[in-house]
C-alpha cells in the first residue's frame, strides 16, 4: 500500500472513530477532524500544483452510513452507481458520482484485496484495492471496459 493511501486509511479510521461520540463534542472533533484533513491534503495536492479540495458534508455523511453495512451492501452500493455512468461518453451524469463503479468493473485489474476494519468507538470501515496498478484511478479518457 502506498503511504498516501495508508494515510487515507487511517485518516478515514480517525473519522470513523469520531462518529460515535457525544453529538456535541462530535461535532467539533468532526469539525477540527475536517479541517486538518483538508489542510493536509491540499497540502500535498498544492505540492504538485492540483487544486485544493473541499470539504463535501453529502460525502461525509454517505461515508458514515457505510459504518453499518455488510461487504455484500458495501459493493452493491459502489456498483449501483452504475445507473448514473454513460459508457459512449465514459462520463458520470452531471452531479452523480460513479467512480467507485468505474474501479469495480475496470477491465485491467487481475486481483483483488479487501478489508473490513473495526473502529474502536463502533462501525466499521470497508475498502478495496486492486491489482496491478493498486491506488491507481482508471484513466478519465478510457472507458473501464
Amino acid at each position: 500500500m502506498s503511504s498516501f493511501a495508508a494515510v487515507t486509511a487511517l485518516s478515514l479510521l480517525t473519522v470513523a472513530s469520531l462518529l460515535s461520540l457525544p453529538s456535541a463534542e462530535a461535532s467539533r472533533r468532526g469539525e477540527l477532524a475536517a479541517a486538518e484533513f483538508l489542510s493536509a491534503i491540499n497540502t500535498a495536492r498544492a505540492e504538485v500544483s492540483v487544486q485544493p479540495l473541499s470539504w463535501n458534508a453529502t460525502v461525509a455523511q454517505n461515508a458514515k452510513a457505510c459504518r453499518q453495512r455488510t461487504p455484500a451492501d458495501a459493493v452493491r452500493l459502489w456498483v449501483d452507481e452504475r445507473q448514473w455512468y454513460d459508457r459512449s461518453s465514459n462520463t458520470c451524469m452531471a452531479g452523480k458520482q460513479c467512480r467507485n463503479y468505474k474501479l469495480v468493473v475496470k477491465r485491467a485489474w487481475q486481483q483483488l484485496g479487501c478489508a473490513v476494519v473495526a473502529c474502536a468507538a463502533g462501525g466499521e470501515l470497508m475498502a478495496c484495492e486492486y491489482s496491478p496498478e493498486t491506488n491507481r484511478l482508471p484513466d478519465p479518457k478510457a472507458p473501464p471496459y
